[in-house]
């Protein structure tokens, strides 16, 4: 005697749906739903052989997942089948420590973006506060760059409270210390560094996820100029953000974060600025680029100029893509290194990813998604292929470094 429900236990959205699964069995069988549960029904509640069951779940009020175990019976025997619902995002404030979801595409096999933030205090996190009003002009600013724009389906996006003591982040380099929940700190220049351990406990804490498939974006409650990705050879990474607001290039929270998160931390790009000195990478910096390589990082800078060879070779003289050759210049050395293009974000943080990057981004994207990369496909959704004109009528008074190169760290 046989019963199944085809597919996995069921995943519902906190604003409510129905779903269909098909039953396969060589008998009779009852579905009961506890009568303590009233936010749950299904319908038929029984049959005979084959079949279609609806499982309707209205909305959750509740800001926690909820479940309910449906008994099955069949053969003289009961079994169960769960069903879970995610929580409601929440009206109201946050509760330290607490998840909410900012948007949700996808229910297996996610790209998962957390949103966690540094030197808010408790007064910022509301609904709609300093804190959610932070994520939701960070996501709009990644989710406007190619490839993330056309891609945003694969994502799923969480927001993560953090109380701090005070506002802000530590100055190291001109002793001023602030109380905050991660300990973020600027340490002269444009780097920036965290208890990033720390920050992968919280998120660990509140979400069952693969931290190696996930990005974390750490939003920093200071508007000083800076930016540093932590990024690991297993693939987790922490891009810290603080609410920049100059607004010229490479400045700028929106284009921080589309820089650091996006190209570091989730594409594994190498930065393509260089050092404007006559200076080329030693031999301990050419190991370390091809061992980061080795990893799955750095598709977008190459050691060679030689286009046969090169690692975005199959893009040369494509229609299209034009502006795709070797340029030195990147990796922060003047010589000796190639990039793609002659402008992109990994150089001053514009809204622009070149040809490598966005395929870069792309293939680990799919990846995680379970599906295959082709180029075909690729070209085919590949809608932007030009970088943007910047005007720089500014740049003449503010001149700010490039942003600090990311910290690498082999946990393998």
């Amino acid at each position: 005697m046989m019963f199944a429900i085809k597919g996995d236990n069921v995943t519902f959205v906190y604003t409510g749906e129905i779903q269909q699964r098909e039953v396969v069995a060589d008998g009779r069988w009852d579905i009961e739903v506890p009568v303590e549960v009233d936010w749950c029904t299904v319908t038929p509640e029984g049959g005979s052989r084959n079949g279609i069951i609806n499982i309707k779940v209205s909305g959750n009020p509740n800001a926690s997942q909820r479940h309910v175990d449906l008994n099955i019976f069949f053969n003289g025997k009961t079994q169960t089948y769960t069903i879970t619902q995610e929580g409601n995002p929440g009206t109201g404030p946050y509760v330290d420590g607490e998840v909410r979801v900012y948007e949700k595409n996808r229910l297996r096999n996610p790209v998962n973006l957390i949103f966690i933030g540094d030197g808010f205090i408790e007064e910022d996190f509301d609904h709609e506060g300093a804190f959610d009003q932070a994520v939701a002009e960070g996501v709009e600013a990644l989710f406007q760059v190619e490839p993330y724009k056309s891609y945003r389906e694969y994502f799923n996006i969480y927001k993560i409270a953090a109380f701090s003591q005070q506002r802000g982040a530590t100055y190291a380099d001109m002793r001023v210390v602030r109380n905050t929940a991660f300990g973020t700190t600027y340490n002269g220049g444009s780097a920036m560094d965290t208890d990033e351990e720390k920050v992968f406990s919280r998120v660990r804490q509140v979400l069952d996820i693969d931290l190696d498939q996930s990005v974390i974006f750490l939003i920093v409650n200071d508007e000083r100029y800076g930016g540093t990705t932590i990024m690991y050879s297993t693939g987790r990474s922490v891009a810290i953000c603080p609410l920049n607001r100059i607004a010229v290039l490479p400045g700028g929270y929106g284009n921080i974060l589309v820089h650091e998160g996006g190209g570091h931390g989730f594409g594994r790009l190498a930065d393509e600025y260089t050092n404007r000195n006559a200076t080329s990478p030693d031999a301990s910096v050419v190991a370390e680029l091809e061992q980061w390589s080795g990893f799955g990082y750095y598709d977008n800078v190459d050691l060679t100029s030689d286009l046969s060879q090169i690692k975005w070779k199959d893009f040369i003289g494509l229609s299209g893509y034009e502006a795709v050759g070797a340029y030195e210049g990147g990796y922060g050395y003047e010589f000796g290194i190639w990039r793609p293009e002659v402008i992109s974000c990994m150089d001053d943080n514009r809204p622009y990813f070149n040809a490598p990057s966005r395929m870069s981004i792309v293939k680990r994207i799919l990846s995680i998604a379970g599906e295959t990369f082709t180029m075909e496909n690729f070209m085919a959704k590949d809608v932007v292929r030009t970088a943007p004109q910047i005007g720089y009528t500014q740049m003449e008074t503010i001149t700010l470094p490039k942003l600090a190169p990311p910290v690498m760290v082999d946990n393998r």
